[in-house]
């Protein structure tokens, strides 16, 4: 599944830990995409996991830009 995260609002590095976490694996690749960061995750089960994973990535955009 492809998501994609707006490059003004969210930073690169919060999308690689989001994703290490989520899939428990370290190597996420981005694309950039014009005005986008494109992930690809693996297999989701359902909507509910991907919310998830959005929220993780914007808590973890939100830490690094209040430092």
């Amino acid at each position: 599944m492809l998501v994609r995260f707006d490059r003004k609002l969210y930073t690169e590095d919060a999308i690689k830990k989001a994703y290490s976490e989520f899939t428990e694996n370290q190597s996420c690749k981005i694309e950039k995409s014009g005005k986008d960061y494109i992930v690809k995750l693996p297999e989701i089960k359902d909507e509910a996991e991907l919310h998830h994973f959005e929220s993780m990535v914007l808590l973890y955009t939100i830490e690094e830009k209040r430092r």
